[in-house]
Formats: structure tokens, sequence, C-alpha cells
């Protein structure tokens, strides 16, 4: 087992270096003074509540026990302490983060499932994704997503997570792009100085590892990270990590590592492996379940049966060119849910900038609104079908509530 071990003669140090970098465990003299009256062990406790401070004592340790449980140090070990003892409260003091952030992942997981942007396949440029992400999920090699801002690229990961040997496993999702430059080393590569893997690949053991932006890493900590990852990968090293890695970017990694500015030998594991998330102007044929989908969470969210929209707003998100893609509809929608004064979004409702965009004014409203209707009848057709005409499983099916289905077995005159 690595670790990098930070030595301190005095309390005044012992803080200054605890306020540097994030350590597994802080051992600390438990006599060893802080202010008059108090040893630096209260205050160590105080700012570490989650069980990383461990004392040692010349004392009898039995006679320390209780008090140990009291003030909530994760071990006391005798002093001086065998460097064997010492590991094994390091190992055990990695676990209890290990599963610390375990529970408040799976916390995230479940908050994450119900309001997640859904992943809609009714397009063919989606029905082929999905069938690609099928045919990758099974593999063990890094996978590389590229797709524009918005466009649904975690949510593509953790469906090939979902589908994969990993899918029990935890998924560790790392924005590249947020935080410091500190901040990021010290999540992917343990500390400051970049020696063994982070707590982001350790959580992943087990899992995927998610790398949300991976091209905004400065190209110092794209180095770490490729050695990082590949001894993670290595048979018999101290730290391996059973874990796949996934990268997702919307820059064009060959032309930066032409540059100079993306780290090959970071690059080259992940090209063997792509998938590109089209964006939602390359798949309107999904805009109109996506509409769908989103405002049955709004309509959840504030408490009201239905959400609808009219036909001629929802013409308009149509033919909009959507260059913020889905997390840009969601928004839109979520903004048109607040203002609607009844249970239907109009047009009214929507930004001034949908209608006058240029490809608004080139669609020809008409036609688009027959394939919608027809793009929809087909569909209810085909669940009404699946379910031998029970319109409440046809409803779970399509994802819709019940009432909803009510409205367009109506609007579109399906005699089930």
């Amino acid at each position: 087992m690595s670790c990098e071990v930070v030595c301190a003669a005095s309390a005044p140090a012992a803080l200054a270096a605890l306020a540097e970098s994030r350590f597994d465990l802080v051992l600390c003299e438990r006599r060893m003074p802080f202010r008059e009256g108090s040893p630096l062990a209260a205050e160590l406790t105080r700012r570490l509540p989650d069980g990383r401070c461990a004392m040692t004592s010349d004392e009898p340790l039995e006679a320390l026990a209780a008090e140990g449980i009291a003030r909530g140090w994760s071990e006391v070990l005798a002093r001086p302490a065998p460097a064997a003892a010492v590991l094994l409260a390091l190992r055990r003091a990695r676990e209890r983060s290990r599963l610390r952030r375990r529970a408040a992942l799976l916390e995230e997981d479940l908050a994450r499932a119900a309001s997640d942007r859904p992943i809609v396949a009714a397009s063919r440029a989606m029905i082929a994704l999905l069938e690609q992400v099928e045919r990758v999920a099974g593999l063990r090699g890094a996978l590389l997503i590229t797709g524009e801002s918005g466009s649904g690229r975690e949510g593509i990961a953790r469906a090939v997570h979902a589908q994969s040997p990993q899918r029990s496993g935890p998924f560790i999702a790392v924005d590249c792009a947020r935080g410091s430059e500190r901040e990021r080393e010290q999540r992917l590569l343990g500390s400051a100085r970049g020696h063994g893997p982070g707590p982001a690949i350790r959580d992943a053991d087990g899992g995927t590892l998610y790398l949300d932006a991976i091209d905004a890493l400065p190209v110092a900590l794209q180095v770490g990270l490729a050695a990082a990852l590949r001894d993670a990968d290595a048979p018999g090293s101290p730290d391996r990590a059973a874990l796949r890695a996934i990268a997702a970017t919307s820059a064009d990694l060959d032309e930066l590592v032409r540059r100079g500015a993306f780290w090959k030998e970071l690059y080259e594991p992940l090209r063997v492996a792509r998938l590109r998330v089209p964006p939602l102007r390359e798949r309107r044929e999904d805009i109109s379940l996506l509409v769908d989908h989103l405002l049955l969470r709004a309509a959840t969210a504030r408490g009201r049966t239905q959400l609808t929209i009219t036909g001629d707003a929802l013409d308009l998100l149509i033919a909009y060119r959507w260059p913020g893609n889905t997390r840009e509809l969601a928004a839109v929608l979520e903004h048109a849910a607040d203002l609607a004064p009844h249970d239907a979004i109009t047009a009214r409702e929507l930004p001034d900038d949908l209608a006058h965009a240029p490809d608004a004014a080139e669609t020809n409203p008409l036609a688009l609104r027959r394939a919608r209707r027809a793009f929809e009848a087909d569909l209810i057709r085909r669940a009404l079908r699946a379910t031998a005409g029970n319109r409440t499983h046809a409803a779970r099916l399509l994802e819709i509530s019940h009432r909803a289905l009510l409205y367009k077995l109506k609007e579109l005159d399906i005699r089930d």
C-alpha cells in the first residue's frame, strides 16, 4: 500500500499542513499541546469529525478505550507505534472514508434518478447510439464519449455502466473542469505532489470512473492521471483498482494531441473505443418525447396533476437549433412551467428567440406538425399493442401520465 508521510513537529505546523492537503489519516500524540489547557488532539478531532484522527500514547491502551470512543478517535496506538500498526490504521481509515463516500454517492444516485434528463431514443441517430452502447458495455478497456455540451454524455456513460460487468459497482463522476488545479489534483492523484491514486480512483474500484471534460485538465495533471490509471490496471500493483475509465469531451482530442495540448499517453487507450452523442438538432424526432418526460417531471415538482404543451409551442421547440441541447430544452420548459397560468404551455410562455431563430423561420410548421402527429400516433399504437390495449400500462411504457395518454388519444383520434 503506497502512502506519502508528512511530519509536523508542532501544533501550528500540523494545522498548516492540514490546511494545505487532505490526509487519509492524522496520527497525533495524545498530550501534544495546542493552546493553554487544550491539547492538539481536541482541535484535530474538532476539525476532522469523520474518524481520520488517531492518537498515540504511552499510557495503557485499555484505560484510553472509553475516552477514544467518546472523543471520536479512529484508533489509539501504543507509543512509539509499530509501522505495521500504523499501516493497519491507515488501511482502516481509508476503508471508512470509502464507505462514507459510497453511501453519499448512493444518496446522490437516488436523487439523480428522480431528476435526470431521460435518454429518449425515437430517432435513428439515438437508436444507433444505444445499439453501440450495448456493444461496448461488455468491453474492459477505456471508452471515449464525444458530444456537445448539454447533449447527455454522462447519461450515455451511465447507460454503459448499467449494462457492464461493473454495474453493481460504483459510478464515480469527476468534472475535470471544476475546481482549482490543486483541488483536481488531490481528487485524482491524492496529494498536491501527485503520488499514487486519489480518492476518485480508489472510490471507483470495482466500478466506473467517469471523467467529464477531460480536455480541461492541465497537461501536467494529464501525465499524472495517465500514470495513475496505468498503475491501477497493472497486475500486482499496490495501487491496483479494478475500474473502467470513461472519458468525455466536446473537444477534438486528435487536434489537441497534435498541438501538444493533450498528453498522447493518456489519449492512446481512450481512442480505441468511442461513442458520439448526436446534438439535439440532429435528432428532432426525439424532442416531442423529451418534452413529455420533462413536463411530467415539472408537473410533479410543482404539485400539478399534469402539464401539456400546445401544438404551436411544440412546433417552435422542434424547429429550434438548441445550441445548449437537452440541458437548454430542460431549462426552457422549467421556466415555461413557472410562467404557465394553467396546465398547458403555450407559445407565449416560451422565449422570444425561439420564434425568431433562423431554423424556426425556415421550417414549414405545417409539415412539422403532420410529422409529429404521425410519429406520436404510431408510437402510441405500438404501446397499446404491446400492452394488449391496457391504457395504464401503455402510459407507463411511454413514461407519461394516464391523463396525458387519454388527452393524446382524443387529440390524435386513436380508437383502441
